[in-house]
């Protein structure tokens, strides 16, 4: 009996385990950005909006695309012209298809955030957005994390409260257990 009450409690902690996905799975900013190609690069996205436009900014290496629509219906802004800079630094970029614009950087971007501010002129219409990029850190071995640290601390905390969670329900039912056969021992 003991047996099947801890192998309970056991299933009870794993259902109440969060999901732990990887790069790629965060479905609310995936579904609306396109898909870039596969790199072995971390990517850095930010999005702002202002009246009439909405800007969303990805930061790949030295590659900077940004994505421009009209904020009140979704639409790409076209035709239309970019004037950016990247911490105060101005760059030049080039339209890359409808609502679609390329800035080759000429180095690669260090930590820390990075400051970018981009007029839209569009249609008589502009507007200057700014967005803050946080690039990740890299550890010793050059591997990407966030700022807040790796991802492995995520998970070790969450089996940490998988295991507290399983130690508290296997508690409460040998609690119950002893009770029942308390009270079954008194009344004979």
């Amino acid at each position: 009996m003991k047996m099947k009450s801890n192998i309970a409690a056991l299933a009870l902690s794993l259902l109440a385990l969060p999901a732990a996905a990887g790069p790629g799975h965060d479905h609310d900013e995936e579904a609306s950005a396109p898909t870039h190609p596969v790199s072995s690069e971390p990517q850095v996205r930010a999005s702002s909006s202002a009246k009439l436009f909405e800007l969303v900014s990805v930061l790949q290496g030295h590659e900077l695309t940004l994505y421009v629509d009209h904020l009140a219906d979704n639409r790409p802004v076209h035709p239309a012209t970019l004037t950016a800079t990247l911490n105060g630094h101005p760059i030049k970029v080039q339209p890359h298809g409808e609502g679609e614009f390329h800035a080759e950087l000429e180095a690669e971007p260090g930590t820390g955030p990075l400051a970018l501010s981009v007029l839209v002129n569009s249609g008589g219409s502009s507007e200057t957005l700014q967005v803050e990029l946080s690039p990740p850190v890299l550890d010793a071995q050059g591997d990407a994390h966030a700022a807040d640290g790796p991802r492995w601390k995520s998970t070790l905390a969450a089996f940490a409260t998988a295991l507290g969670l399983s130690a508290l329900i296997a508690f409460i039912f040998t609690r119950r257990r002893r009770m029942a056969a308390a009270r079954l021992g008194a009344s004979a």
